[in-house]
């Protein structure tokens, strides 16, 4: 058996430390050889590493995931919450790809019982198979852990609990590492991130992002205004709308929207819709959460039927113990037995339970049927008129009706005493539903009655049915199963039996079905989008194929496998696919009332900075933390222009063209160039700047791989920054007067002609 022995915490940086360290008996058991343990390793993306490990002298092995899963983080500044069309400094709000996942691994062994033996995969629990111990489900978004943050990262001080009504605040806070005051112009684009928790079914303290309020000062610190600006999918944001949800609906990529951008700027503001005041001296952001209570709550059938229904049986441990449980019509049942006594009863897959008292184990006997289900023939003689039936379905004992033409026989599956008809209907009882199917071969002529195209369908010799569509004037001579279909509209006549009737194939036996049950993790998608879920999944056994559900969202179990991200506890249960859409069809998400707020992030501040110096230049830059910053160099820029030609010579004219020619023109001969490359570099200078914002940038702006400088237009347009150090200020010197500057290369070269 393996077992855990630590795991990375729940949200860590991918450039980190992200180590499992596990144990097994086997490990060093002397009588197994070739020991190793096989980690398999998951993300949305699916299984995208299997890792085999050689366990050390005491048994235990241990994985570092980070210099795998640096490779599927990414910060890449395109809005998501846009479809992926804008900057994500334009936002109002937004997410980027793959800036945060979700990850998990599963863990077994493999070995041989002999020195030249076949190693054989376990997993982990004792038998053989695909590693299948699992770990907590963990994530990692695209920062950096310092050698000074310790053995794991702690990323606590961002989950999002509320204000505690001082400044500066130490939790709660955005994934930023800047100054909590800043100085901003009125032109600058700025954003800001947090983490939105989007798993609220799982409770780590922190809340997700409902809104954000803005308030703005003037000089005197008196409130101009307030506004507030809703997360929501028409702003780009990560939840339907204001109202929260009618129902519980968390998008497949719930992970990428952990972490959430803000547009803050004065121009993100006015797209907010915000109005901001032109006497502003600084303003105020702090995030939202809703009052109303965002778990979702118990799933409700919306309309029953039928289930995957099983029998099960247990007996009582104490006096007046209560059994629940939905039984096959979709009525919820409650049962008192006394100690001692045995209850057998037959019921929707994982809703039984002991709701009082005790027990022992209850059983799963099986399948068992919500009904007696039995075949019935409808026979309609009357030659003119129609008629109705109507009944109850074996699948759920729901109503059904139909209707019966004229001169017409047809067979029904139902109920047993269910089937009624109207008018001169006649029901017959045949036996069980399906009937066992009785070979009677012959020879027909079947023509129509009717002068238009009919579709006919019968039994063939083998069992089978069969769909022709027949034309008028045409006699068709079929070999079909006695009896063949009656009809107003057509005719049939057996002309012959068969001498050689056909020989049918044997019937294939039933596939096995792949059943699972506890602590598995499985694959679904969903049945209203098509989008692919990986759960890991508590309750009965049941099996691929069937139907579930995830909250009010209807899912068909299509694999065994992923990495588990999503608790799946005792959904109810499904057989077909039109059971699981009337009990939750797809969520309808609809605009109501938006909820009342309360703060959960601590404040930010920005001044404005008035236009007293030459400069305006804004960098954008990616963080340690994998997010976006904003800085405004607002002293002077210089920039320049690395030119770099390639020519070639031509030919004099008159050496190419002869003696003869009558006139000469020596520009003819002239060098020209063939290869034209244009690089823009430039220096930026800041103004003075406290000693805070120097260190902020000196270890986030100047370590950046990722820089942008942002246009008037707001464009971005990539640069590399070329200083090779940077000396941060000694903190001896305490002056308040901090400036510098950052040398810059273009990331793309100029294009220009390479000819006239």
């Amino acid at each position: 058996m393996i077992t855990f022995l630590s795991q990375p915490n729940k949200i860590e940086p991918s450039y980190s430390n992200l180590v499992y360290q596990f144990s097994s008996t086997a490990a060093t058991d002397s009588s197994l050889y070739k020991y190793r343990y096989v980690v398999n390793i998951y993300t949305p993306q699916g299984l995208i590493s299997t890792q085999k490990i050689t366990p050390s002298s005491e048994g235990w092995g241990q994985i570092d995931l980070s210099p795998i899963l640096r490779n599927y983080t990414f910060s890449n500044p395109i809005n998501q919450g846009c479809s992926g069309d804008t900057p994500i400094h334009l936002a109002k709000w937004g997410y980027l790809k793959d800036n945060m996942i979700v990850y998990s691994i599963s863990v077994g062994e493999e070995y041989a019982t002999t020195p030249n033996g076949i190693t054989i995969t376990y997993n982990g629990k004792g038998s053989v198979g695909e590693p299948a111990v699992n770990s907590e489900v963990c994530y990692a978004y695209n920062g950096v852990k310092e050698w000074f943050n310790g053995k794991n990262y702690d990323f606590t001080p961002y989950y999002l609990t509320g204000s505690t009504g001082t400044f500066p605040q130490l939790t709660s806070r955005y994934m930023t590492n800047s100054p909590r005051t800043r100085w901003v112009r009125e032109t600058d684009y700025y954003t800001l991130s947090a983490f939105n928790w989007a798993k609220q079914n799982e409770d780590i303290g922190s809340r997700s992002v409902y809104s954000a309020l803005f308030t703005f000062y003037d000089e005197y610190n008196n409130i101009l205004s307030t506004g507030r600006t809703y997360n929501v999918d028409a702003d780009c944001g990560t939840r339907p709308n204001c109202s929260y949800f009618d129902r519980y609906w968390v998008d497949s990529n719930w992970y990428e929207k952990q972490v959430v951008y803000l547009g803050v700027g004065k121009p993100n503001i006015e797209e907010h819709g915000i109005n901001y005041p032109s006497t502003t001296n600084f303003y105020k952001v702090e995030l939202e959460a809703t009052l109303s209570n965002p778990n979702p709550g118990t799933p409700q059938i919306d309309t029953f039927d039928g289930c995957s229904c099983h029998n099960y049986s247990g007996t009582a441990l104490v006096d007046e113990t209560e059994v629940e449980y939905i039984d096959c019509q979709g009525v919820l049942q409650q049962l008192t037995i006394d100690e001692g006594q045995t209850f057998n009863v037959c019921g929707c897959q994982n809703t039984i339970a002991y709701a009082f008292g005790s027990g022992t184990t209850i059983v799963d006997l099986g399948e068992c049927d919500a009904c007696v289900c039995k075949t019935y023939r409808i026979s309609n003689s009357d030659p003119d008129f129609s008629y109705t039936y109507t009944g109850r379905t074996c699948s759920g004992y729901t109503a059904f009706s139909g209707t019966i033409e004229a001169d017409t026989t047809i067979d029904v599956c139902a109920c047993e005493g269910t089937l009624e008809g109207t008018g001169g209907i006649s029901i017959t009882l045949l036996g069980d539903c399906p009937l066992p199917f009785s070979a009677d071969c012959k020879v027909f002529d079947v023509g129509l009655n009717v002068a238009y195209p009919v579709e006919i369908t019968y039994t063939g010799c083998c069992g089978t049915l069969i769909t022709f569509t027949a034309q008028p004037s045409t006699t068709y001579t079929l070999l079909a199963n006695d009896p063949f279909p009656t009809s107003v509209l057509w005719g049939s006549t057996i002309v012959a039996i068969p001498l050689d009737p056909p020989d049918c194939p044997e019937p294939l036996p039933p596939p096995s079905p792949t059943t699972f049950g506890d602590d598995t993790n499985i694959i679904c998608k969903s049945v209203c989008d098509d989008t692919i879920w990986y759960f890991r999944y508590t309750g009965e056994t049941i099996q691929v194929g069937q139907y579930l559900n995830y909250y009010d969202v209807p899912m068909e179990v299509i694999g065994l496998g992923g990495g588990g991200f999503i608790s799946l506890n005792r959904p109810f249960v499904f057989d077909t696919e039109a059971q699981v859409l009337s009990a939750f069809p797809c969520p309808i998400i609809t605009t109501g009332d938006c909820k009342t707020t309360t703060i959960i992030s601590e404040p930010f501040y920005f001044y404005v900075d008035g236009n007293c110096s030459q400069g305006d230049r804004q960098v954008y830059f990616m963080g340690k933390m994998g997010t976006w910053e904003t800085y405004n160099f607002r002293a002077r820029e210089d920039k320049g222009y690395g030119i770099q030609k390639q020519e070639y010579q031509s030919v004099p004219e008159l050496y190419s063209t002869g003696w003869d020619k009558t006139s000469y023109n020596g520009w003819n001969s002239k060098r020209n160039v063939w290869n034209n490359q244009v690089n823009k570099s430039g220096v930026l200078y800041t103004d003075y700047m406290p000693e805070s914002e120097l260190i902020w940038l000196s270890q986030e702006l100047f370590q950046s791989p990722a820089v942008y400088l942002i246009s008037d237009d707001g464009v971005l347009e990539p640069i590399t920054i070329t200083n090779t150090e940077i000396v941060e200020p000694n903190y001896q010197i305490k002056s308040s007067q901090y400036q510098l500057n950052i040398e810059y290369r273009s990331g793309y070269n100029t294009i220009r002609q390479n000819h006239q």
